[in-house]
C-alpha cells in the first residue's frame, strides 16, 4: 500500500482519536525519513498529540536524524554489536557499530533521558535495546558500559534539573 505523506498523517490521527493508541511507533523507517518528516509535520498541524516513537536499527544517517529533530519524542534504537569485525561478520556492515554510537549520541542530544507520563507510559527520551548475542557477552557488557557513560544526562543522576 502506498500512501502520500498527508494520507499517512490522517492515519496517525485516526490511530490517536479512534484507535486510542498511546503512541505512533515508526518501525524501521530509516529508508523513508523524508516522507515520514512530511507526514509528521502534517499530522502535527492536524492535531497529533501522542508521542512519536522512532524504532530503528541505529544504522541511521546523521542527516536523517537532523531532519527528525523536534518531530520524534522517543527514539528506540537497537544497539546490536560493538566491534567492527563482528559488524562485518554478522551484519555485513563494518561501520555499523560506529554509526550506531554516532546515531545514539545524536538521538540522546535531541530527546534526553527517557521520561514517563503519570500513567507510566514513555513520553520522551532515549530507550536503547540491546540483545546480547550468544558468545558475545563481552561486547554486550561494553555496550552497556558505553551507554551508562555516553547516553544519559549526568545532571539527572546527580539530582539536577
Amino acid at each position: 500500500m502506498e500512501l502520500a505523506p498527508h494520507e499517512l498523517a490522517e492515519w496517525m490521527l485516526k490511530l490517536q482519536d479512534v484507535g486510542g493508541c498511546h503512541n505512533i511507533n515508526l518501525v524501521t523507517p530509516e529508508h523513508v525519513v523524508p516522507q515520514v518528516v512530511l507526514a509528521l509535520l502534517a499530522a502535527r498541524e492536524l492535531g497529533l498529540r501522542v508521542p512519536v516513537v522512532y524504532n530503528t536499527s541505529a544504522y541511521d544517517s546523521l542527516a536523517s536524524l537532523e531532519l527528525l529533530d523536534g518531530l520524534v519524542d522517543v527514539y528506540m534504537p537497537d544497539f546490536k554489536v560493538w566491534e567492527a569485525a563482528t559488524s562485518r561478520r554478522l551484519l555485513k556492515a563494518e561501520d555499523y557499530a560506529e554509526a550506531a554510537r554516532e546515531s545514539i549520541r545524536a538521538m540522546h542530544a535531541q530527546v534526553g533521558d527517557l521520561s514517563f507520563s503519570s500513567d507510566g507510559l514513555a513520553k520522551r527520551g532515549l530507550l536503547v535495546r540491546h540483545l546480547v548475542m550468544p558468545g558475545l557477552e563481552e561486547e554486550g557488557k561494553t555496550i552497556m558500559e558505553w551507554l551508562a557513560k555516553e547516553a544519559h544526562d549526568e545532571e539527572e543522576e546527580h539530582g539536577g534539573r
